[in-house]
């Protein structure tokens, strides 16, 4: 039996993305934060819960298939379906975070 429509398909969501604004006061900055500038691939991924997983990009491209290695998240996070929101990020031979490094996946 097919499930009713809208069952089992989880929605499709916009990242959420950080937003410039006029930097606090004193008596207001414990109310902010603040988002480190990674410079990776923005994704939402979609882990429904059967083992699978879809990635889409910040223009809702499918790119599941430039980031193979991130498959394991389905077995990692087992159970009820989820919608993750994060940056694929790319660290260089040092550790630390590169565009450069992820121009051939991205591309």
């Amino acid at each position: 039996m097919d499930p009713p429509a809208g069952e089992g398909v989880l929605p499709l969501l916009a990242p959420i993305l950080a937003a410039i604004g006029p930097p606090p006061g004193p008596e207001t900055e414990a109310e902010y934060a603040y988002e480190t500038l990674w410079n990776g691939a923005r994704v939402i991924a979609h882990l429904p819960g059967d083992g699978g997983l879809r990635l889409l990009s910040q223009t809702e491209l499918d790119v599941t298939a430039q980031y193979p290695e991130l498959q394991t998240l389905a077995w990692l996070l087992p159970g009820p379906e989820a919608v993750l929101d994060g940056e694929i990020v790319t660290l260089d031979d040092d550790g630390r975070p590169s565009a450069l490094a992820s121009w051939p996946v991205l591309s």
